[in-house]
């Protein structure tokens, strides 16, 4: 059973699940001109949910953005193929950094 995280800052928010040691972003809005706040609110997301034990950040990413600039984070592992994409994990203590970093690619 996954547990259900919110993190708001009353511009962005970030909706996320764990289950076991893997956390998952669900869903995330970013307010025009609120970026700032938004690097700050996932920050302290993954903070926070590294204290309750969460080693892993898994995602779903297109193809293109595997193979664009995602493949190039040594962080980033491939954990498979499937056809609503691919699965790619990183550690959570890279996690914040290693997402903005790839909202920055886009």
């Amino acid at each position: 059973m996954s547990e259900k995280f919110v993190y708001e800052d009353g511009f962005n928010n970030i909706i996320l699940s764990g289950n076991k040691d893997v956390i998952y972003i669900d869903e995330y809005h970013i307010c025009d001109n609120k970026g700032k706040l938004f690097v700050l609110l996932i920050k302290k997301a993954f903070n926070e949910l590294s204290k309750l034990g969460y080693t892993k950040h898994q995602q779903y990413v297109s193809e293109e953005d595997w193979n664009s600039f995602l493949c190039k984070k040594e962080e980033w592992k491939l954990l498979k193929k499937e056809k609503i994409g691919i699965l790619i994990e990183c550690n959570i203590e890279y996690a914040s950094t290693i997402i903005i970093e790839s909202f920055l690619n886009i």
